[in-house]
Protein backbone atom coordinates (compact mmCIF):
# COMPACT_ATOMS: atom_id res chain seq x y z
CA UNK A 1 0.00 0.00 0.00
CA UNK A 2 2.69 2.40 0.93
CA UNK A 3 4.23 1.64 -2.51
CA UNK A 4 0.79 2.45 -4.37
CA UNK A 5 0.42 5.76 -2.50
CA UNK A 6 4.01 6.74 -3.72
CA UNK A 7 4.18 5.47 -7.02
CA UNK A 8 0.30 5.39 -8.40
CA UNK A 9 -2.38 8.10 -9.52
CA UNK A 10 -5.03 8.33 -7.34
CA UNK A 11 -7.89 6.59 -9.67
CA UNK A 12 -5.41 3.25 -9.94
CA UNK A 13 -4.98 3.82 -6.38
CA UNK A 14 -8.61 3.73 -5.79
CA UNK A 15 -8.58 0.57 -7.66
CA UNK A 16 -5.80 -0.93 -5.21
CA UNK A 17 -7.39 -0.23 -2.29
CA UNK A 18 -10.75 -1.91 -3.07
CA UNK A 19 -9.12 -4.63 -3.96
CA UNK A 20 -7.01 -4.76 -0.85
CA UNK A 21 -10.15 -4.68 1.10
CA UNK A 22 -12.04 -7.17 -1.18
CA UNK A 23 -9.03 -9.31 -0.45
CA UNK A 24 -9.13 -8.87 3.69
CA UNK A 25 -12.98 -10.53 2.94
CA UNK A 26 -11.95 -13.12 0.43
CA UNK A 27 -13.65 -11.93 -2.40
CA UNK A 28 -11.28 -10.15 -4.66
CA UNK A 29 -12.12 -12.13 -7.31
CA UNK A 30 -15.65 -10.65 -7.18
CA UNK A 31 -14.62 -7.12 -6.91
CA UNK A 32 -12.60 -7.69 -10.25
CA UNK A 33 -15.70 -9.17 -11.49
CA UNK A 34 -16.60 -4.75 -11.90
CA UNK A 35 -13.32 -3.85 -13.64
CA UNK A 36 -13.14 -3.64 -17.05
CA UNK A 37 -9.54 -4.53 -18.01
CA UNK A 38 -8.88 -8.27 -18.43
CA UNK A 39 -6.40 -10.05 -16.55
CA UNK A 40 -3.54 -9.54 -19.63
CA UNK A 41 -4.25 -6.49 -20.68
CA UNK A 42 -1.57 -3.65 -20.36
CA UNK A 43 -3.14 -1.69 -17.94
CA UNK A 44 -2.75 -4.62 -15.23
CA UNK A 45 0.48 -3.29 -13.75
CA UNK A 46 -1.30 -0.70 -12.40
CA UNK A 47 -3.14 -3.25 -10.48
CA UNK A 48 -0.34 -4.64 -8.35
CA UNK A 49 -2.80 -6.66 -6.44
CA UNK A 50 -4.57 -8.01 -9.11
CA UNK A 51 -3.35 -11.69 -8.34
CA UNK A 52 -5.60 -11.88 -5.23
CA UNK A 53 -8.60 -13.06 -7.40
CA UNK A 54 -6.84 -17.18 -6.93
CA UNK A 55 -6.71 -16.59 -3.10
CA UNK A 56 -10.80 -15.62 -3.41
CA UNK A 57 -11.74 -18.27 -5.20
CA UNK A 58 -9.64 -20.61 -3.22
CA UNK A 59 -11.25 -19.80 0.34
CA UNK A 60 -14.59 -19.60 -1.71
CA UNK A 61 -14.06 -22.93 -2.20
CA UNK A 62 -13.09 -24.06 1.11
CA UNK A 63 -16.33 -23.15 2.43
CA UNK A 64 -18.72 -24.15 -0.21
CA UNK A 65 -17.10 -27.77 -0.58
CA UNK A 66 -16.55 -29.13 3.33
CA UNK A 67 -20.12 -28.31 3.62
CA UNK A 68 -21.02 -29.87 0.69
CA UNK A 69 -19.48 -33.21 1.16
CA UNK A 70 -20.33 -32.95 4.72
CA UNK A 71 -23.78 -33.43 3.42
CA UNK A 72 -23.31 -35.59 0.63
CA UNK A 73 -21.18 -38.15 2.99
CA UNK A 74 -24.58 -39.45 4.01
CA UNK A 75 -25.23 -40.69 0.87
CA UNK A 76 -24.30 -44.48 -0.47
CA UNK A 77 -20.68 -43.91 -2.35
CA UNK A 78 -21.95 -44.44 -5.94
CA UNK A 79 -24.63 -41.68 -4.77
CA UNK A 80 -21.83 -39.00 -3.16
CA UNK A 81 -19.67 -39.98 -6.27
CA UNK A 82 -22.41 -39.32 -8.83
CA UNK A 83 -23.18 -35.47 -6.93
CA UNK A 84 -19.54 -34.70 -6.76
CA UNK A 85 -19.31 -35.39 -10.22
CA UNK A 86 -22.47 -33.11 -11.12
CA UNK A 87 -21.36 -30.27 -9.69
CA UNK A 88 -17.67 -30.47 -11.32
CA UNK A 89 -19.48 -30.98 -15.09
CA UNK A 90 -21.74 -28.16 -13.87
CA UNK A 91 -18.77 -25.63 -12.80
CA UNK A 92 -16.74 -27.04 -16.08
CA UNK A 93 -20.18 -26.21 -18.33
CA UNK A 94 -20.49 -22.58 -16.27
CA UNK A 95 -16.84 -21.76 -17.06
CA UNK A 96 -17.47 -22.33 -20.99
CA UNK A 97 -20.43 -20.98 -21.21
CA UNK A 98 -19.37 -17.63 -19.57
CA UNK A 99 -16.62 -17.63 -22.52
CA UNK A 100 -17.01 -14.51 -24.19
CA UNK A 101 -19.88 -13.34 -22.43
CA UNK A 102 -20.89 -10.10 -23.30
CA UNK A 103 -17.91 -9.38 -25.06
CA UNK A 104 -15.42 -10.47 -21.93
CA UNK A 105 -14.11 -13.43 -20.28
CA UNK A 106 -14.21 -11.86 -17.14
CA UNK A 107 -16.91 -14.23 -15.99
CA UNK A 108 -15.36 -17.51 -16.82
CA UNK A 109 -12.00 -16.29 -15.06
CA UNK A 110 -12.89 -14.65 -11.86
CA UNK A 111 -16.60 -15.87 -10.85
CA UNK A 112 -15.75 -18.83 -8.49
CA UNK A 113 -18.84 -21.25 -10.16
CA UNK A 114 -16.15 -21.24 -13.21
CA UNK A 115 -13.28 -21.75 -11.34
CA UNK A 116 -14.71 -24.29 -8.53
CA UNK A 117 -14.23 -27.95 -11.10
CA UNK A 118 -10.37 -27.12 -11.31
CA UNK A 119 -10.45 -27.56 -7.08
CA UNK A 120 -13.10 -30.17 -7.28
CA UNK A 121 -11.23 -32.36 -9.04
CA UNK A 122 -8.46 -33.07 -6.27
CA UNK A 123 -11.47 -33.48 -3.65
CA UNK A 124 -13.17 -35.71 -5.84
CA UNK A 125 -9.93 -37.91 -5.97
CA UNK A 126 -9.45 -37.28 -2.10
CA UNK A 127 -12.86 -39.01 -1.71
CA UNK A 128 -12.42 -42.11 -3.62
CA UNK A 129 -10.78 -44.49 -1.38
CA UNK A 130 -8.14 -46.02 -4.13
CA UNK A 131 -7.34 -50.07 -3.41
CA UNK A 132 -3.57 -50.21 -2.25
CA UNK A 133 -1.88 -51.50 -5.67
CA UNK A 134 1.94 -51.64 -6.24
CA UNK A 135 1.13 -49.18 -8.83
CA UNK A 136 -1.05 -48.52 -11.38
CA UNK A 137 -0.50 -49.76 -14.85
CA UNK A 138 1.36 -48.19 -18.05
CA UNK A 139 -1.85 -48.44 -19.91
CA UNK A 140 -4.23 -47.16 -17.56
CA UNK A 141 -2.04 -43.98 -16.78
CA UNK A 142 -0.91 -43.38 -20.65
CA UNK A 143 -4.79 -43.90 -21.37
CA UNK A 144 -5.44 -40.24 -19.29
CA UNK A 145 -2.86 -38.27 -20.78
CA UNK A 146 -5.44 -37.59 -24.16
CA UNK A 147 -8.40 -36.13 -21.81
CA UNK A 148 -7.02 -32.55 -21.63
CA UNK A 149 -7.17 -32.20 -24.84
CA UNK A 150 -10.53 -31.79 -25.29
CA UNK A 151 -10.72 -28.09 -23.84
CA UNK A 152 -7.42 -26.52 -22.90
CA UNK A 153 -8.75 -25.26 -19.74
CA UNK A 154 -8.11 -29.33 -18.63
CA UNK A 155 -4.83 -29.90 -19.58
CA UNK A 156 -2.88 -28.12 -16.61
CA UNK A 157 -6.18 -29.40 -13.99
CA UNK A 158 -6.07 -33.23 -15.25
CA UNK A 159 -2.18 -33.19 -16.00
CA UNK A 160 -2.30 -32.35 -11.70
CA UNK A 161 -4.92 -35.06 -11.24
CA UNK A 162 -2.98 -37.49 -12.99
CA UNK A 163 0.25 -37.25 -11.46
CA UNK A 164 -1.60 -37.93 -7.92
CA UNK A 165 -3.33 -40.35 -9.51
CA UNK A 166 -0.56 -42.43 -11.06
CA UNK A 167 1.16 -42.28 -7.38
CA UNK A 168 4.73 -42.44 -6.32
CA UNK A 169 5.97 -45.26 -8.28
CA UNK A 170 6.20 -44.08 -12.26
CA UNK A 171 9.28 -43.23 -13.25
CA UNK A 172 9.13 -39.48 -13.92
CA UNK A 173 7.10 -39.26 -10.43
CA UNK A 174 10.29 -41.39 -9.17
CA UNK A 175 13.27 -39.97 -10.45
CA UNK A 176 12.48 -36.28 -11.56
CA UNK A 177 9.49 -35.18 -9.08
CA UNK A 178 10.80 -37.21 -6.34
CA UNK A 179 14.82 -36.97 -7.27
CA UNK A 180 17.20 -35.59 -4.08
CA UNK A 181 16.78 -31.74 -5.22
CA UNK A 182 13.26 -31.52 -5.56
CA UNK A 183 13.31 -33.35 -1.70
CA UNK A 184 15.86 -31.02 -1.03
CA UNK A 185 14.31 -27.61 -1.52
CA UNK A 186 10.46 -28.43 -1.69
CA UNK A 187 8.14 -26.23 -3.83
CA UNK A 188 6.05 -25.71 -0.24
CA UNK A 189 7.56 -22.08 -1.18
CA UNK A 190 5.32 -21.83 -4.06
CA UNK A 191 2.63 -20.76 -2.47
CA UNK A 192 3.98 -17.62 -1.07
CA UNK A 193 5.12 -16.72 -4.39
CA UNK A 194 1.80 -16.38 -5.81
CA UNK A 195 0.92 -14.47 -2.95
CA UNK A 196 3.63 -11.72 -3.66
CA UNK A 197 2.62 -8.64 -6.30
CA UNK A 198 3.69 -9.11 -9.91
CA UNK A 199 5.44 -6.07 -10.00
CA UNK A 200 8.23 -7.51 -7.28
CA UNK A 201 8.49 -10.44 -9.18
CA UNK A 202 12.41 -10.09 -9.15
CA UNK A 203 11.86 -10.34 -5.12
CA UNK A 204 9.25 -12.80 -5.03
CA UNK A 205 11.58 -15.94 -4.40
CA UNK A 206 12.98 -14.36 -1.82
CA UNK A 207 9.73 -13.30 -0.43
CA UNK A 208 8.35 -16.51 -0.91
CA UNK A 209 10.84 -18.31 1.36
CA UNK A 210 10.98 -15.67 4.39
CA UNK A 211 6.86 -15.97 4.52
CA UNK A 212 7.43 -19.70 4.41
CA UNK A 213 10.08 -20.26 7.08
CA UNK A 214 9.84 -16.78 9.15
CA UNK A 215 6.03 -16.68 8.82
CA UNK A 216 3.73 -19.40 7.79
CA UNK A 217 5.72 -21.90 9.24
CA UNK A 218 6.37 -20.72 12.70
CA UNK A 219 2.56 -20.09 12.88
CA UNK A 220 1.43 -23.38 12.04
CA UNK A 221 3.54 -24.52 14.98
CA UNK A 222 2.15 -22.20 17.47
CA UNK A 223 -1.86 -23.64 18.73
CA UNK A 224 -2.39 -20.62 21.19
CA UNK A 225 -5.23 -18.84 21.30
CA UNK A 226 -4.12 -15.73 20.83
CA UNK A 227 -2.57 -16.24 17.48
CA UNK A 228 -5.89 -16.35 15.86
CA UNK A 229 -6.84 -12.78 17.18
CA UNK A 230 -3.73 -11.93 16.33
CA UNK A 231 -3.96 -12.23 12.91
CA UNK A 232 -7.47 -11.40 13.07
CA UNK A 233 -6.68 -8.09 14.37
CA UNK A 234 -4.09 -7.47 11.57
CA UNK A 235 -6.66 -8.43 8.99
CA UNK A 236 -8.99 -5.88 9.96
CA UNK A 237 -6.11 -3.43 10.43
CA UNK A 238 -5.27 -3.93 6.63
CA UNK A 239 -9.26 -3.62 5.50
CA UNK A 240 -9.37 -0.04 7.44
CA UNK A 241 -6.06 1.24 5.95
CA UNK A 242 -7.51 -0.09 2.58
CA UNK A 243 -10.93 1.57 3.06
CA UNK A 244 -9.39 4.87 4.40
CA UNK A 245 -7.08 4.77 1.29
CA UNK A 246 -10.38 4.25 -0.83
CA UNK A 247 -12.02 6.99 0.51
CA UNK A 248 -8.84 9.61 0.47
CA UNK A 249 -7.07 8.38 -2.97
CA UNK A 250 -6.35 12.09 -3.51
CA UNK A 251 -4.78 12.79 -0.09
CA UNK A 252 -2.91 9.03 -0.05
CA UNK A 253 -1.74 9.83 -3.51
CA UNK A 254 2.07 11.67 -3.72
CA UNK A 255 1.86 11.48 -7.35
CA UNK A 256 -1.62 12.98 -7.74
CA UNK A 257 -1.05 15.64 -5.19
CA UNK A 258 2.28 16.55 -7.47
CA UNK A 259 -0.02 16.98 -10.61
CA UNK A 260 -2.40 18.55 -8.84
CA UNK A 261 0.63 20.98 -7.65
CA UNK A 262 1.52 21.20 -11.54
CA UNK A 263 -1.67 22.26 -12.99
CA UNK A 264 -3.08 24.44 -10.47
CA UNK A 265 -3.16 27.97 -11.46
CA UNK A 266 -0.03 30.18 -9.93
CA UNK A 267 -0.25 33.32 -8.62
CA UNK A 268 0.64 35.33 -11.38
CA UNK A 269 -1.66 32.80 -14.06
CA UNK A 270 -4.01 35.88 -16.52
CA UNK A 271 -6.27 33.06 -16.47
CA UNK A 272 -8.76 32.30 -13.43
CA UNK A 273 -12.07 31.58 -15.07
CA UNK A 274 -13.98 28.21 -14.77
CA UNK A 275 -14.20 27.51 -18.27
CA UNK A 276 -11.18 29.98 -20.16
CA UNK A 277 -11.88 31.73 -23.05
CA UNK A 278 -9.34 34.76 -24.84
CA UNK A 279 -12.60 36.86 -26.33
CA UNK A 280 -14.53 37.36 -22.61
CA UNK A 281 -13.82 40.92 -21.68
CA UNK A 282 -13.32 43.19 -20.49
CA UNK A 283 -9.95 44.06 -22.50
CA UNK A 284 -7.12 44.25 -20.10
CA UNK A 285 -4.04 44.63 -22.76
CA UNK A 286 -3.80 46.16 -25.78
CA UNK A 287 -1.98 44.85 -28.69
CA UNK A 288 1.59 46.12 -29.54
CA UNK A 289 3.89 45.93 -32.26
CA UNK A 290 6.36 43.36 -30.24
CA UNK A 291 3.35 41.41 -29.35
CA UNK A 292 1.72 40.99 -33.12
CA UNK A 293 5.27 39.90 -34.19
CA UNK A 294 5.91 37.64 -31.50
CA UNK A 295 3.28 35.40 -33.22
CA UNK A 296 5.57 34.58 -36.55
CA UNK A 297 8.26 32.84 -34.95
CA UNK A 298 5.83 31.04 -32.11
CA UNK A 299 5.69 27.80 -33.84
CA UNK A 300 6.26 24.10 -33.11
CA UNK A 301 6.68 22.19 -36.78
CA UNK A 302 4.09 19.45 -37.30
CA UNK A 303 4.43 15.74 -38.87
CA UNK A 304 2.97 14.64 -41.25
CA UNK A 305 1.95 10.90 -41.85
CA UNK A 306 -0.29 9.08 -44.75
CA UNK A 307 -3.28 7.98 -43.62
CA UNK A 308 -3.65 4.77 -44.21
CA UNK A 309 -0.43 4.40 -42.29
CA UNK A 310 -2.18 6.26 -39.16
CA UNK A 311 -5.33 3.81 -39.42
CA UNK A 312 -2.86 1.13 -39.34
CA UNK A 313 -1.61 1.90 -35.98
CA UNK A 314 -4.65 2.63 -34.44
CA UNK A 315 -6.48 -0.49 -35.14
CA UNK A 316 -2.56 -2.38 -34.05
CA UNK A 317 -2.47 -0.07 -31.10
CA UNK A 318 -5.64 -0.28 -30.03
CA UNK A 319 -5.79 3.16 -27.47
CA UNK A 320 -7.88 4.09 -24.94
CA UNK A 321 -8.42 6.98 -26.82
CA UNK A 322 -8.50 8.56 -29.91
CA UNK A 323 -8.38 12.35 -30.32
CA UNK A 324 -8.75 13.32 -34.03
CA UNK A 325 -7.81 17.16 -35.22
CA UNK A 326 -7.91 18.39 -38.56
CA UNK A 327 -8.74 21.95 -40.82
CA UNK A 328 -11.56 20.56 -41.97
CA UNK A 329 -12.76 23.21 -44.65
CA UNK A 330 -9.20 23.76 -46.06
CA UNK A 331 -9.59 19.97 -47.44
CA UNK A 332 -13.64 19.81 -48.20
CA UNK A 333 -13.93 23.28 -50.12
CA UNK A 334 -15.62 21.24 -53.55
CA UNK A 335 -14.69 23.94 -55.79
CA UNK A 336 -15.73 21.24 -58.98
CA UNK A 337 -18.33 19.95 -60.49
CA UNK A 338 -17.09 16.67 -61.70
CA UNK A 339 -17.72 13.45 -59.28
CA UNK A 340 -14.84 11.06 -58.65
CA UNK A 341 -16.89 8.09 -57.29
CA UNK A 342 -15.49 6.16 -54.69
CA UNK A 343 -11.91 7.83 -54.37
CA UNK A 344 -12.57 11.39 -54.17
CA UNK A 345 -9.59 13.33 -53.37
CA UNK A 346 -8.87 16.04 -51.25
CA UNK A 347 -8.25 19.43 -51.97
CA UNK A 348 -4.41 20.73 -51.63
CA UNK A 349 -3.13 22.21 -48.22
CA UNK A 350 -2.38 25.59 -48.04
CA UNK A 351 -5.19 26.90 -50.02
CA UNK A 352 -2.93 26.88 -53.70
CA UNK A 353 -6.50 26.62 -55.65
CA UNK A 354 -10.14 26.54 -55.45
CA UNK A 355 -9.82 22.70 -55.48
CA UNK A 356 -11.67 22.22 -58.85
CA UNK A 357 -11.01 18.34 -58.63
CA UNK A 358 -13.49 17.49 -55.38
CA UNK A 359 -17.44 17.71 -56.02
CA UNK A 360 -20.18 18.30 -53.06
CA UNK A 361 -20.71 14.90 -53.56
CA UNK A 362 -16.72 14.08 -53.01
CA UNK A 363 -17.68 15.80 -49.86
CA UNK A 364 -19.80 14.17 -48.73
CA UNK A 365 -18.64 10.58 -49.42
CA UNK A 366 -15.18 11.66 -47.55
CA UNK A 367 -17.23 12.88 -44.92
CA UNK A 368 -19.24 9.40 -45.37
CA UNK A 369 -15.80 7.24 -45.07
CA UNK A 370 -14.82 9.63 -42.08
CA UNK A 371 -17.90 8.00 -40.33
CA UNK A 372 -17.24 4.75 -41.15
CA UNK A 373 -13.67 4.97 -39.75
CA UNK A 374 -14.80 6.36 -36.46
CA UNK A 375 -17.36 3.95 -36.12
CA UNK A 376 -15.42 0.94 -36.28
CA UNK A 377 -13.08 2.60 -33.58
CA UNK A 378 -15.76 2.80 -31.23
CA UNK A 379 -17.00 -0.36 -32.01
CA UNK A 380 -13.63 -1.92 -30.98
CA UNK A 381 -13.84 -0.25 -27.72
CA UNK A 382 -11.64 2.94 -28.40
CA UNK A 383 -12.87 6.47 -27.12
CA UNK A 384 -13.01 8.86 -30.17
CA UNK A 385 -13.14 12.49 -29.42
CA UNK A 386 -13.36 14.66 -32.53
CA UNK A 387 -13.04 18.38 -32.89
CA UNK A 388 -15.14 20.07 -35.19
CA UNK A 389 -14.62 23.31 -37.27
CA UNK A 390 -13.36 25.48 -35.31
CA UNK A 391 -13.38 30.24 -36.40
CA UNK A 392 -10.29 30.08 -38.66
CA UNK A 393 -9.04 31.97 -41.65
CA UNK A 394 -7.00 34.54 -42.80
CA UNK A 395 -8.58 37.20 -40.31
CA UNK A 396 -6.93 35.09 -37.88
CA UNK A 397 -3.91 35.81 -39.02
CA UNK A 398 -2.04 37.96 -37.06
CA UNK A 399 -0.80 40.29 -39.58
CA UNK A 400 -4.95 40.76 -40.22
CA UNK A 401 -5.82 42.21 -37.03
CA UNK A 402 -9.93 41.90 -36.96
CA UNK A 403 -12.34 40.40 -35.02
CA UNK A 404 -13.81 37.03 -36.25
CA UNK A 405 -16.66 35.44 -36.54
CA UNK A 406 -17.08 33.27 -39.98
CA UNK A 407 -17.75 29.87 -39.85
CA UNK A 408 -17.26 27.11 -42.24
CA UNK A 409 -21.33 26.25 -41.57
CA UNK A 410 -21.88 23.92 -44.40
CA UNK A 411 -19.06 21.84 -43.69
CA UNK A 412 -19.52 22.20 -40.13
CA UNK A 413 -22.70 20.47 -40.31
CA UNK A 414 -21.64 17.41 -42.62
CA UNK A 415 -18.43 16.97 -39.92
CA UNK A 416 -20.86 17.01 -36.40
CA UNK A 417 -23.80 15.11 -38.30
CA UNK A 418 -20.92 11.89 -38.47
CA UNK A 419 -19.26 12.45 -35.10
CA UNK A 420 -22.84 12.10 -33.89
CA UNK A 421 -23.66 8.88 -35.93
CA UNK A 422 -20.96 7.30 -35.17
CA UNK A 423 -21.19 7.67 -31.49
CA UNK A 424 -18.25 9.90 -30.74
CA UNK A 425 -17.60 12.76 -29.10
CA UNK A 426 -17.42 16.22 -30.05
CA UNK A 427 -15.18 18.73 -28.86
CA UNK A 428 -15.61 22.15 -29.84
CA UNK A 429 -12.48 25.09 -29.51
CA UNK A 430 -14.89 27.66 -30.48
CA UNK A 431 -16.08 26.97 -26.32
CA UNK A 432 -13.01 28.63 -25.19
CA UNK A 433 -12.39 31.00 -28.55
CA UNK A 434 -15.53 32.53 -29.02
CA UNK A 435 -18.40 34.86 -26.72
CA UNK A 436 -21.79 35.53 -28.13
CA UNK A 437 -20.58 34.24 -31.36
CA UNK A 438 -17.66 36.88 -31.75
CA UNK A 439 -14.20 35.40 -31.80
CA UNK A 440 -11.64 37.67 -31.31
CA UNK A 441 -7.97 37.67 -33.39
CA UNK A 442 -5.89 38.96 -29.65
CA UNK A 443 -6.88 38.00 -26.42
CA UNK A 444 -8.54 40.18 -23.89
CA UNK A 445 -5.92 39.48 -20.92
CA UNK A 446 -2.70 39.19 -23.04
CA UNK A 447 -3.01 41.27 -25.95
CA UNK A 448 -1.52 39.37 -27.97
CA UNK A 449 -2.82 37.07 -31.25
CA UNK A 450 -3.97 33.72 -30.40
CA UNK A 451 -3.00 32.01 -33.93
CA UNK A 452 0.52 31.77 -35.51
CA UNK A 453 -1.03 32.40 -38.78
CA UNK A 454 -4.60 31.50 -40.62
CA UNK A 455 -5.41 28.21 -39.10
CA UNK A 456 -2.95 27.11 -35.75
CA UNK A 457 -3.30 28.07 -32.41
CA UNK A 458 -0.48 29.34 -30.71
CA UNK A 459 0.96 26.72 -27.85
CA UNK A 460 0.31 29.17 -25.18
CA UNK A 461 -3.08 29.75 -25.53
CA UNK A 462 -3.54 25.78 -26.23
CA UNK A 463 -2.09 25.20 -23.36
CA UNK A 464 -3.71 27.49 -21.18
CA UNK A 465 -7.15 28.09 -22.90
CA UNK A 466 -8.19 24.86 -24.28
CA UNK A 467 -10.40 22.98 -21.61
CA UNK A 468 -12.60 21.56 -23.84
CA UNK A 469 -9.55 19.43 -24.64
CA UNK A 470 -9.44 18.44 -21.09
CA UNK A 471 -11.94 15.56 -21.86
CA UNK A 472 -10.24 13.85 -23.49
CA UNK A 473 -7.31 13.24 -21.09
CA UNK A 474 -9.78 12.45 -18.65
CA UNK A 475 -11.06 9.91 -21.00
CA UNK A 476 -7.02 8.40 -21.15
CA UNK A 477 -6.79 8.57 -17.18
CA UNK A 478 -10.07 6.69 -16.26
Amino acid sequence: MVVGCVWLLDKALRSMAATMMAGTLFSANLQLLTIEQGYFDASVKEKPLLHLWSLGVEEQFYIFWPLFVSIISRLSFRSALGCQLIVVVASFVCNILFLGFHGENKYSFYFPLSRFWQMAIGGLLAYVELPTLSGPSKLSSAALVPLPFAYWFLLPTLGTACVIFTGPLPVINQYVLGNAVSLLYPRADLRPVYVQPYAMIVLSEVLSLATLYLVENNLRRRKAAWVVLVLFVLMVAVGVTAAVVFKMTATFSVKSKELASYARPHEHSAVDSVVRNWSQPPRTSNPTGTKLHSAAGDWNPWRSTHHAGDLALIEEVKPKVLFIVTNWVKFLRAGGLQDNGSSPPCCAPGYVDSCPNQSRKDVDTLVTLFEQEISAFVVSGIKVFVATVNPAGSEYHHSNILNGNAVEACIRELVEKAIRNANATLVAFSENQCVDDVCHVVSMKEGEPVFKDNDHLRPYFARNYLTSVDQVVQAAWE
